[in-house]
């Protein structure tokens, strides 16, 4: 086991912080086998990161999808945005493990290695990792769903979310596409105080990506960086990780839409859209 770990940050806040109950919601949010439309081997995973109480349904719908035993020695690619740490580039989590009450998952550290040496796109920096949640929030999923079999994690902070750049990102990532290898982009989408313009922005996005139409979400991603992230906080991730996998995918669907309105612990005020997909 690698001796550093980083130290979780959001147990308890935005999921159960100890063992038991985090594996007692988990088995909630993550739905029977039987109950869903596909179960086998996915590429790649649109995912968002809110708490468990307003997301995780979402989250558990598209990670149920994948079925453990069609993997040897999986890797789980994360790619998520910087909400407190301002970065410019996208920072590899290159060495160790990220610690949750389940347990340490090790860094596949073969290929944060070759990422950092391969393009200059990447830098090491752990900063942008140390406070953020949105790709520790992700990690229980894939343990408890991967708990009999070897996991690996190869996590990346997405600074710069412009389209451009997350393009060349995306390009840079593709001899990592396959294998036993699953990308997951982790973004929540509309952020705002008006349910209707919710509706409206997320229906644009999921139309976006369902589609595969890289051009619109790159639209999308560089009108959010000279406004707001209203549109969506990972539209980056989102255009790098279809960019990856662009080669290899064969199919890709929507697994569940939400937004926090839904949610029992809504205080009817700000509201958060969520959208999960599976990439074939």
């Amino acid at each position: 086991m690698p001796d550093k770990a980083r130290e979780p940050v959001f147990s308890g806040q935005f999921y159960p912080g100890d063992r038991h109950s985090l594996e007692k919601e988990l088995s909630f949010l993550l739905p029977d086998a039987s109950s869903l439309s596909f179960r086998g081997k996915v590429s790649g995973l649109v995912l968002p990161h809110a708490g468990y109480a307003f997301s995780g349904e979402t989250t558990g719908k598209a990670v149920a999808s994948v079925d453990p035993e069609k993997y040897e020695k999986t890797t789980v690619i994360l790619l998520a945005p910087c909400h407190r740490y301002p970065s410019k580039g996208a920072s590899v989590y290159k060495s160790g493990a990220w610690k949750t009450p389940l347990g340490n998952v090790p860094v596949d550290e073969e290929l944060t290695e070759l990422l950092l040496r391969e393009s200059a796109l990447f830098d090491d920096s752990e900063m942008p990792h140390l406070s953020e949640h949105s790709i520790e929030v992700q990690l229980p999923f894939f343990q408890y769903v991967f708990k009999s079999r070897p996991l690996r994690i190869v996590p990346i902070a997405v600074g710069n979310q412009s389209s451009e750049f997350c393009l060349s990102l995306g390009e840079s990532l593709k001899p990592l596409a396959g294998n036993d290898r699953i990308f997951v982009a982790s973004s929540d989408l509309y952020h705002g105080y008006s349910l209707s313009e919710c509706e409206i922005n997320d229906e644009e996005v999921v139309g976006s990506v369902q589609s595969y139409d890289l051009k619109k979400l790159c639209d999308i991603a560089d009108r959010g960086t000279k406004v707001s992230d209203q549109a969506g906080c990972g539209i980056g991730p989102i255009i790098a990780l279809l960019t990856a996998l662009k080669d290899i995918k064969k199919d890709i669907f929507l697994s569940k839409k939400a937004n926090s309105s839904e949610s029992p612990y809504s205080d009817g005020g700000y509201v958060v859209g969520y959208a999960s997909f599976v990439i074939l």
